[in-house]
């Protein structure tokens, strides 16, 4: 007998691996590891391409599942910026590092629109895995954005080290 996964099963664990996300982030600044986050991402990203190529799902699945992968791709990249990132882009890429953010939301962005375009009803075309990951397309723009918004409030681009650890 074949193990399937049911949409419930599925949308609880990515709603747990977000609450673990989410609160390590919060917990302050002992909090330090984005190796476990960043697995944990590609755990759900996994999860999210599983939901999205089923074949029936609710769109509240669908809904929860891409805001989940969101609220942890926006955590576990600024947790990498805060720890080493923002220090490395500064080093290398100067203080223009964070208006270079633009480029790869309006590329992803670009994605995101092929994909919803390839999804219309009167468009031939043949399936393809860009169709199901399209919206993680549209929502990794918009987590871009937000990083970058707050990057930019917090001087994020004249760092030097490790950028103090947000307070909740």
């Amino acid at each position: 007998m074949d193990f399937v996964f049911s949409s419930d099963f599925v949308l609880l664990a990515i709603l747990s691996c977000d609450i673990f996300i989410v609160v390590a982030h919060f917990s302050g600044p002992s909090y330090n590891n984005y190796i476990l986050p960043a697995f944990l991402l590609v755990f759900v990203i996994g999860i999210v391409v599983y939901v999205m190529t089923s074949d029936s799902i609710p769109i509240s699945h669908a809904l929860t599942a891409v805001l989940s992968y969101s609220a942890l791709a926006y955590t576990v990249i600024c947790d990498w910026l805060r720890e080493h990132g923002a220090a490395i882009l500064t080093s290398r890429r100067g203080e223009k590092w964070v208006k270079e953010i633009d480029y790869l939301y309006l590329l992803l962005g670009s994605l995101g629109v092929v994909a919803t375009i390839s999804k219309m009803p009167n468009v031939t075309k043949s399936s393809s895995l860009v169709e199901y990951i399209g919206p993680l397309f549209i929502a990794t723009a918009v987590v871009l954005r937000l990083i970058k918004t707050r990057a930019e409030i917090g001087s994020w681009n004249k760092a030097s080290g490790p950028i103090g650890h947000p307070k909740s």
